[in-house]
């Protein structure tokens, strides 16, 4: 049971059928508090009560490249505003400018002068975080690829008509006591794996 979202189509399966939606016939998806409901562009509706959304980057990349309507009315339920990609940059620079900041300073008195901590913002399925790597003198270690993330925006619509995703932003992007807690969880997460 549940749903799988292959290469061009979502699978729905139950314990007797499955149902196959091309992501080109999808208009939209709602994720209610009851499930997630597909709907065709021919009016059809299928619910599917599990809310979780699990290996979804190629239901993201669907939603983007078909245009299809994505609304999380869960995640919008009391928020009280939402971001363009565009409207999140300068706000995504400062916690990365601060996080660096801290990290940086920790990593030396932790490990010494040659180690450092290089921060990349990436865009991961519906998440925007930001993904730290251990490095030694100003390179990467090799041993590791990112070895934290943390969340700063997630997508909670598409607007089909403007062809935009809208986000959510999390404490961690306008608090910088969350940013600090968060940052100060990756750090004692890289020293107890070392």
């Amino acid at each position: 049971m549940g749903i799988k979202y292959e290469d061009n189509e979502l699978l729905i399966s139950h314990f007797f059928s499955k149902k196959r939606i091309s992501y080109k016939d999808l208009k939209s998806i709602r994720i209610t508090v009851d499930g997630i409901v597909f709907e065709t562009r021919d009016g059809e509706k299928v619910t599917e009560k599990d809310r979780l959304l699990d290996d979804k980057a190629n239901l993201y990349e669907a939603v983007r490249k078909h245009n299809i309507s994505y609304r999380d009315e869960v995640e919008l339920d009391g928020m009280s505003e939402t971001f363009t990609r565009e409207e999140l940059e300068p706000m995504i620079v400062k916690a990365r400018d601060y996080a660096q900041e801290l990290t940086s300073q920790d990593v030396k008195a932790q490990l010494g002068d040659a180690y450092d901590i290089r921060i990349e913002v990436s865009e991961i399925d519906e998440y925007i975080q930001m993904d730290l790597y251990l490095q030694k003198d100003g390179k990467d270690d090799p041993k590791r690829g990112s070895f934290d993330d943390i969340t700063l925006a997630f997508l909670v619509e598409w607007d089909t008509i403007s062809r935009r995703a809208l986000y959510g932003i999390t404490e961690e992007m306008t608090d910088n006591s969350k940013l600090m807690e968060a940052v100060q969880y990756s750090m004692e997460y890289l020293y107890s794996e070392i």
